[in-house]
């Protein structure tokens, strides 16, 4: 309880969660701009490359942001020091982990359904402005918010295992855009059999499969789950046992 208590007042006396958000809402803006305003008739008017983009600007940067957050909870106290003090309080460290995952899974979630929901919002207005509709029904915006939370629990978990890893917050945040924005994009081109079990590749199949992606929901969050659960897993039995300072 003391865990849960002490993770819930460091959420709610920083600011960071709340500049994630503003900061993944300026960022989804902006692309929204320049996929649905700038790109030619023909590339925003399809139902399919409607979805695709939504995947990119929504889906995708959600991810992205759910995982930094993850990140930052675990390298946010190694830097200023918060670390210290909470152990001694509590010196169950796999309580720490514990209580910092299940709220980054729902911070997690809360960030990549937002952005998912924000991002359709925002193009049916833009697609209105050019006097297009946007052509995805019911169960496929569903399925893109819903998808997008599922996928923003797993990488959040996944972006707070690499930060109990790494525990220095530039390379990890670094190293997690590096790798979702460049090289799953690489493998996506070069290698599509390999990329479908990226973390990534699963995320984005959860809430709207792509060429060469996993098809079913369930097979894709599954698979991201596996991941998540097997980085926490490795890293948690490295940090039970890792020297702080």
């Amino acid at each position: 309880m003391s865990a849960i208590a002490s993770e819930r007042l460091k959420l709610t006396s920083t600011r960071s969660t709340t500049w994630l958000a503003v900061s993944l809402i300026g960022i989804v803006t902006l692309a929204a701009v320049v996929h649905i305003l700038g790109f030619e008739t023909a590339m925003v008017d399809d139902a399919t490359e409607q979805r695709s983009i939504l995947t990119d600007i929504g889906v995708s940067m959600g991810l992205v942001f759910a995982a930094i957050s993850g990140s930052l909870a675990i390298t946010s106290e190694f830097r200023h020091g918060t670390i210290r003090p909470t152990l001694l309080k509590n010196p169950d460290r796999i309580s720490l982990l514990n209580v910092k995952l299940a709220t980054q899974s729902l911070i997690g979630a809360a960030l990549a359904a937002a952005a998912a929901a924000y991002a359709i919002g925002l193009s049916s207005a833009f697609l209105g402005a050019r006097g297009l509709a946007l052509e995805l029904d019911g169960g496929q915006i569903a399925r893109l918010v819903i998808g997008a939370g599922i996928g923003g629990a797993g990488f959040a978990v996944a972006g707070l295992a690499l930060g109990a890893l790494v525990r220095n917050q530039v390379p990890v945040v670094v190293g997690l855009l590096i790798w979702t924005l460049f090289i799953e994009n690489l493998l996506r081109a070069g290698v599509p059999s390999i990329a479908r079990f990226a973390p990534g590749s699963l995320g984005r199949a959860i809430a709207a499969p792509g060429p060469g992606q996993f098809d079913g929901l369930l097979v894709a969050a599954v698979g991201l789950t596996l991941v998540a659960a097997a980085g926490f897993a490795a890293t948690r039995a490295i940090f039970i046992h890792r020297d702080i300072n």
